[in-house]
């Protein structure tokens, strides 16, 4: 877990501004100093995955006036905080069905047939929520049964492209389009007649994506798509994908990852999201000839050093401004 992410994310909801200076102690201590001045607060952490210390992050001990709320799949984790445990079991089929309805309304089955189909989602689904409860946790954080779940999805859907197109999106691009253009730079979308028809290409992935449950869709401002990875889903791409993929996106990084943590084998990289982020000018370019993406936007980096590219030769694109422009190693522009 990212301490510093997290303490800026608490930050956020309770007014309290850090700047570049203070450090994990010094963020937490503004943390605890503003939240014991609080007669009475709920605090809830979602999906844990690993003990984490209060007194690091800058929480108070819970008392009569303030209560801590955790969600976790491990009760490893419950056990180790302290907590009372609440067991939330998984919906019934009838109520699976229920909140189906409640969601998508009556009104599609106006549509002649729909019901049955509907219904036997709504069964695969329930279903799929049982077989993957944790049994036997692996040091990484979710079982073998659960990852071995994950990897039949994965497989079953053969065409590799398509799975490229799926390990791409654990890099947190979110938004559709701006996926979809990457897939086509990268080269993950055959090549077509026209830019608009490789784009109707890359939609037809992402709902074969969705169709599969391997991604979630949400729509945001302007009725634009925003596609998201489930962080189960998230840990077994980059299971897969391996030492080929680096991404420490929105961790709070404020310089970049050292050279050491290049490898030959790297093929993409995504540090988007850290807007303190800086590349020291003294930083020798990394070793990384198999590098085909690089995604930065988000990070308002001041400036690159020169030669950092030099170590590239296979990038296709690097990703500065979030979903506006693609910039390639020589200097060219590709707007989106």
């Amino acid at each position: 877990m990212c301490i510093a992410k997290l303490q800026k994310d608490i930050a956020s909801k309770i007014g309290i501004k850090f700047s570049r200076d203070e450090d994990e102690t010094t963020r937490a201590g503004m943390l605890f100093e503003t939240l014991s001045q609080k007669s009475r607060f709920v605090m809830i952490l979602d999906d844990l995955w690993e003990k984490v210390s209060l007194e690091r992050i800058g929480i108070p001990e819970p008392s009569n006036g303030s209560k801590l709320v955790l969600t976790t799949r491990s009760s490893d984790v419950c056990r180790q905080l302290g907590c009372r445990v609440i067991k939330v079991k998984s919906l019934t089929e009838e109520d699976a069905w229920k909140l189906f309805l409640e969601k998508v309304g009556r009104d599609i089955f106006n549509i002649l047939g729909v019901e049955p189909i509907a219904r036997s989602i709504v069964k695969r689904v329930q279903e799929c929520t049982e077989r993957i409860k944790p049994q036997k946790k692996s040091a990484n954080g979710f079982n073998d049964e659960m990852f071995q779940q994950l990897q039949f999805s994965y497989d079953r859907l053969k065409d590799p492209a398509l799975q490229h197109c799926f390990l791409s999106c654990a890099l947190y691009q979110e938004e559709e389009e701006g996926l979809i253009q990457l897939w086509v730079v990268e080269g993950l979308v055959e090549e077509m007649e026209s830019k608009q028809a490789e784009f109707d290409k890359g939609y037809a992935i992402m709902n074969r994506l969705v169709s599969n449950c391997l991604l979630e869709v949400f729509t945001h401002f302007g009725n634009a798509r925003i596609v998201k990875m489930h962080d189960l889903i998230r840990y077994t791409a980059l299971h897969i994908a391996e030492s080929r993929f680096l991404v420490k996106a929105g961790t709070m990084l404020e310089k970049a990852p050292d050279v050491q943590e290049c490898s030959m084998n790297l093929e993409k990289v995504s540090i988007m999201k850290n807007r303190w982020l800086y590349i020291p000018l003294e930083m020798s370019p990394p070793k990384c000839p198999r590098l085909t993406t690089l995604l930065l936007s988000d990070c308002d980096i001041a400036s690159i050093p020169k030669g950092f590219f030099k170590h590239m030769d296979a990038l296709k694109l690097w990703y500065k401004e979030y979903s506006k422009r693609l910039l390639r190693p020589n200097g060219c522009t590709q707007d989106s």
